[in-house]
């Protein structure tokens, strides 16, 4: 991460100039059920204002790639997309470093017609190929975007750093972080201060740093370009307070979901934003009126009658 930050500095000169880093808008593709509980389940309506420009966010046309252009290598398996000439012995520990673009060559793979060959240079003057498995023509476009395996453009991390950075905002899930990437119990609709945007992972484009209560704590985010829905910018935070969004709930019951609980008389909106929506409804008709079921994992199970909650197992 140190030399990240390091090779930061020497291309943040670069960012007002470039067009490169001009938002992409594919739409949601993916409609799969979503496997993030906290962010999938919450009920909070998906934010439709300047969060969503984070969301947008993505690698800069091939086109628009020069030399010198940075990557941040964001998981070790970058080794097995590369061409085995040339690497360097350590292959094991690729994870955080940055490597520039050096150019790209037309080569003759296995008889199969020409394709392009991207080359990477690192800090120690390591060389890394990766065959793009496309032809000149394929990627001559100009709006045709190149995505390489395991890298980060690290001029849509500035950029990101740029829009968040000392912003306020509610964090909408409790999956938070700590500095270990280890997974903690956070509280949901928290305001925090974003402190950083970082380079995520091989699923996440962004690591958001953000400060609450004086600790700090971690989230991922992704993109549209990562195609994971459910961890876009636009549902993870929100500008405004989400309980604005429902002014019908007590500051009492707003309390307990902000941090997972939930008790008797609670309704069917309240539960879900508390612990997520189930997954199996059952409605059954009693003499008393109608009983609705919610199950969980884990044998965990919510009963309500009349839209009220009255019996519980968690």
């Amino acid at each position: 991460m140190n030399s990240f930050r390091h090779n930061i500095a020497i291309i943040a000169a670069y960012v007002m100039m470039l067009t490169l880093l001009s938002s992409c808008f594919t739409g949601v593709e993916s409609t799969r059920k979503i496997t993030d509980k906290d962010v999938r389940n919450s009920g909070v309506q998906t934010n439709v204002g300047p969060e969503t420009a984070i969301d947008s966010l993505c690698t800069a046309p091939f086109n628009q790639w020069y030399r010198g252009k940075q990557f941040y290598i964001n998981d070790n398996q970058f080794r097995l997309v590369l061409q085995t000439d040339n690497l360097p012995a350590d292959t094991a520990n690729l994870e955080g470093k940055v490597v520039k673009f050096d150019g790209a060559r037309n080569e003759n793979m296995l008889g199969l017609g020409n394709t392009v060959t991207l080359s990477f240079f690192d800090a120690e003057g390591n060389r890394y190929n990766y065959n793009t498995g496309k032809s000149e023509r394929d990627i001559a476009d100009i709006n045709y975007r190149l995505t390489v395996p395991f890298l980060t453009d690290c001029d849509m991390i500035i950029h990101a750093d740029s829009l968040l950075r000392n912003k306020e905002a509610y964090i909408n899930t409790s999956g938070w972080y700590n500095v270990n990437n280890e997974l903690i119990q956070g509280f949901k609709f928290e305001r925090v201060k974003i402190l950083q945007v970082e380079p995520g992972n091989k699923v996440y484009s962004f690591r958001i740093r953000f400060e609450y209560k004086g600790k700090m704590a971690f989230s991922f985010i992704a993109t549209l370009e990562n195609s994971v829905s459910s961890r876009l910018f636009s549902n993870t935070f929100s500008y405004t307070d989400p309980h604005k969004q429902y002014p019908d709930i007590t500051d009492e019951n707003w309390e307990l979901i902000k941090r997972g609980q939930i008790k008797a008389d609670m309704t069917r909106e309240e539960c879900r934003l508390s612990i997520g929506a189930p997954q199996d409804v059952t409605k059954r008709p009693t003499y008393n009126g109608l009983q609705e079921y919610w199950l969980y994992e884990n044998g965990v199970y919510l009963i309500f009658e009349d839209g009220l909650l009255t019996r519980f197992r968690r």
